[in-house]
């Protein structure tokens, strides 16, 4: 999940903003940028990869998959993860360099004191940083739902997130899809 603030950001571990999103979609990423874009300082606070399942798990690889598959290359998939593991990496670099934006590493969430303007976010390193932010604003993206099929081992299950792993296109595949 990412937050979004707009801020003016201090050296300390309390950030104050005037704006906050949460979520795990690019629409995090485009939504910072044109906060940016009008003039606010925006912090980013982001548990996976910027750019959400966009850049990383659906159209930009889905697309590079189908435009290399189509040209007859030999490994479309590595070509769909390189292409993808490109722009993730120009959109991490993009959201740590920008002068407006401040990428935080960690999962946030609403704190327990029930306070709607202060968000807590749990970085990887175990520290614990709170955001005060006028507005949050949820950006929750998607995650695959897995069931059980009758007959199919569990390491055969693909999802849009399992998918670009493969080595080779399947003799044969069956698509079951919500949306």
């Amino acid at each position: 999940l990412s937050f979004l603030t707009t801020h003016g950001i201090p050296k300390t571990m309390m950030l104050t903003s005037s704006r906050a999103s949460e979520g795990k979609s690019a629409s995090a990423h485009a939504l910072s940028l044109i906060l940016a874009r009008r003039g606010l300082k925006v912090a980013l606070i982001e548990a996976g990869k910027v750019g959400g399942d966009c850049t990383n798990l659906g159209c930009v690889p889905s697309k590079a998959l189908l435009h290399e598959a189509r040209h007859g290359m030999d490994d479309p998939f590595a070509y769909a993860r390189a292409k993808s593991g490109d722009l993730s990496a120009r959109e991490d670099h993009e959201m740590e360099e920008h002068d407006k934006i401040r990428l935080v590493r960690g999962r946030a969430r609403l704190t327990a004191e029930r306070d709607p303007h202060v968000l807590e976010v749990a970085g990887d390193d175990g520290m614990f940083t709170k955001v005060r932010a006028e507005h949050v604003i949820i950006c929750a993206g998607s995650e695959p739902v897995r069931f059980p099929i009758d007959g199919l081992a569990d390491d055969r299950l693909l999802t849009n997130e399992t998918v670009f792993d493969l080595r080779a296109a399947p003799d044969r595949i069956l698509l079951v899809g919500g949306g």
